[in-house]
């Protein structure tokens, strides 16, 4: 129960307060607008403007991240990853005592408590929703349920979000770094170079790589770390296991136009958005051909500085090589009418493909 309330004008006088005293939550706040500062204090033993803070991001018509993040006062901060996210399931943490003094700076800058959610009535379909819930230490509660689809006058609703999650340190939980490291066993490094008896791994850091391989005895392993994964995958995989002959090993990247050469008949495909990743033991395929998406299962075979072979599960050989400007004048030049420029370098052709199919 609020035993005394004032509300005032931002924009009034030079002393206004607000005094918000709940004697059953024990809570005491204080804001001065004038100076922009925050005085918590508490006679009773103990302050803060909130309870809890949940923000939840709800699913829309593709891949939107789908969580719930909730903080409360003491700086606990409890995470449920649903679908679409990087760390999906349970996570807690604890941020300091100065975020959460940032987080009532923000809902009170911000007049959450007042605030009144007013879109146009213009709307785009199929976005997900960002739902705010503040449970404040007086006992009154309120939620703002903001549709992404929705025409708003400003876009103060959703920088308010994003300073939440930002305070909150929710980043790597939707959408952690992932890095390509290669593993070889130390025994294996010495007897022969250019075969790999180890790992290529796909993972946000050394442990989590080992964990993904169960690996326990890690000094018998060599680690390099090859580069940033530019899939658009969420979660660490295993990009190739210890059958791969790697030699130079340049890794097959979804940024490059390729070349299909299917069982040697002369058989062409323009690949582009190249991924391969593990599905239940097996290697998958995936590639857009400039009309649909192609998808295969089966086994990597060989990786080298100019593609890589793969092999489906029906028997069909597949020569999958880094598209050239020679390559492509020679055998796809001829069968393509207009529309389709002179290229003078290898990049401008990869670029220009990328930007027409992929990127739009």
């Amino acid at each position: 129960m609020v035993a005394n309330q004032q509300k005032i004008d931002r924009h009034g006088g030079q002393n206004e307060l607000i005094f918000l005293v709940d004697q059953k939550a024990k809570c005491v706040f204080q804001h001065t607008w004038l100076f922009d500062t925050i005085q918590l204090t508490d006679k009773l033993g103990g302050s803060h403007l909130f309870e809890t803070i949940m923000l939840e991001r709800t699913m829309c018509y593709g891949n939107c991240p789908i969580y719930r993040v909730e903080i409360y006062h003491n700086g606990i901060v409890r995470w449920e990853g649903i679908e679409f996210v990087s760390k999906v399931g349970s996570y807690s943490w604890k941020i300091s005592q100065e975020k959460i003094k940032k987080l009532h700076k923000l809902l009170l800058d911000f007049d959450f408590r007042t605030y009144d959610y007013q879109p146009t009535g213009l709307i785009k379909t199929d976005h997900p929703s960002c739902i705010t819930t503040v449970r404040y230490c007086d006992g009154f509660k309120k939620e703002i349920n903001h549709y992404l689809g929705d025409e708003l006058l400003d876009e103060s609703i959703t920088v308010l979000e994003t300073e939440i999650e930002k305070l909150a340190g929710t980043r790597k939980y939707i959408r952690q770094p992932l890095y390509m490291y290669r593993i070889i066993h130390r025994q294996a490094k010495k007897l022969n170079d250019s075969v790999s008896t180890g790992y290529v791994v796909v993972a946000n850091n050394v442990k989590e790589a080992f964990d993904l391989l169960e690996l326990t005895d890690t000094h018998h392993w060599i680690v390099d770390k090859i580069g940033k994964d530019t899939s658009d995958k969420l979660q660490p995989y295993v990009l190739m296991r210890e059958k791969y002959q790697v030699g130079s090993l340049a890794l097959i990247r979804n940024d490059l136009m390729y070349f299909v050469h299917l069982n040697e008949v002369g058989n062409f495909l323009i690949a582009l958005d190249v991924q391969i990743y593990q599905e239940a033991e097996k290697d998958v395929l995936t590639f857009f051909d400039t009309n649909r998406e192609r998808r295969f299962h089966g086994n990597l075979t060989l990786i080298h500085a100019e593609g890589f072979s793969f092999v489906t599960e029906r028997g069909d050989n597949m020569e999958v090589c880094i598209g050239t400007v020679d390559t492509f004048n020679r055998n796809w030049r001829r069968q393509l009418e207009g529309g389709v420029p002179d290229f003078l370098t290898d990049e401008e052709m990869h670029h220009w493909y990328r930007k027409r199919f992929i990127i739009g």
